[in-house]
């Protein structure tokens, strides 16, 4: 079954080599992985374990919960296994947030700037 963003996309990145996947954040504040070639590969990654639950224990919705919208994405494949190797800049956040693709979750790193608030993502080959 086909899914997508249920609110337009702010930011997309083709990631891989290949190109043919694409990293997009919409503002249904979601970061998800579109295919171009398998739709049984596309979702939507995954901002925490318990995330459902947590809303459920609250009485809130889980769209309160998730992270604001993405306005940056950066991403780099090389050794995509070994750390966190994309990351992402959120609406009226200061900090940067980190993922790894190859768990499709939200990584272990919060990247708060000493004095300032990120402004721009890159990664470069060594991460």
């Amino acid at each position: 079954q086909r899914a997508g963003h249920a609110s337009p996309p702010v930011r997309v990145l083709h990631y891989g080599s290949a190109g043919f996947n694409l990293l997009s954040g919409g503002l249904d504040c979601a970061l998800r992985l579109s295919s171009t070639i398998v739709d049984a590969q596309n979702c939507e990654l995954s901002q925490g374990a318990g995330l459902a639950r947590r809303a459920q224990e609250r009485g809130v919705d889980v769209e309160t919960l998730k992270l604001p919208p993405v306005v940056a994405i950066a991403a780099q494949e090389l050794r995509e296994a070994d750390w966190d190797n994309v990351v992402t800049l959120h609406r009226g956040e200061k900090a940067a947030r980190t993922w790894r693709f190859a768990n499709r979750a939200i990584g272990k790193h919060v990247l708060l700037p000493p004095d300032a608030a990120a402004a721009g993502t890159s990664l470069s080959h060594v991460g």
